[in-house]
């Protein structure tokens, strides 16, 4: 016969507890894992979209800024970005190339065009930022893993890209 309030030797977790555990350790990973620079979810096609409207933004604010001119170049065939301004040394670009931004694996630039002119899809491709704070109207068309396509449309007088989904031509 067992005694109503024995006391038991053999010690557990509740299920409640279990329960309180993993929301704690996942509530953890959710606020830390955004603030890694390695994630496990790294999305390219993300990283090339904000590297490249940022920059483009970035160039035109410093233009204006700088009173410089200042060029975006793309290497087509490596997907390559860096930038220069009017007043570097050829040692000094040579360093901007070098320092530049490779895109991410899985995303391509298919190609650059520029009003009035045929699609430039392969070599380098420069785009102009004017120290009166415009640019040249360009479209920079980009194919990433997953198929899909993406074109960030560079307006003379706007200091942020537009972005559409697909291709789109400026030569319409």
């Amino acid at each position: 016969m067992h005694a109503p309030f024995s006391l038991k030797t053999d010690r557990g977790f509740t299920l409640i507890e279990m329960v309180v555990v993993l929301a704690l350790v996942a509530l953890l990973l959710a606020v830390t894992l955004p603030r890694l620079s390695v994630s496990p979810f790294k999305d390219s096609k993300r990283d090339a979209t904000l590297w490249i409207t940022n920059r483009i933004q970035q160039l035109k604010e410093q233009s204006l800024r700088r009173a410089r001119n200042y060029s975006l170049h793309i290497d087509i065939d490596t997907g390559h970005f860096w930038s220069t301004h009017e007043k570097m040394q050829p040692d000094e670009i040579d360093l901007a190339r070098q320092g530049g931004y490779n895109l991410p694996e899985g995303v391509l630039i298919e190609s650059v065009e520029f009003p009035n002119s045929d699609r430039q899809t392969a070599g380098e491709a420069e785009i102009q930022f004017f120290k009166k704070g415009y640019s040249q109207m360009a479209q920079i068309q980009a194919r990433f893993a997953d198929r899909s396509r993406r074109t960030f449309s560079i307006e003379p007088f706007l200091m942020r890209a537009k972005i559409y989904d697909g291709p789109v031509s400026i030569n319409r």
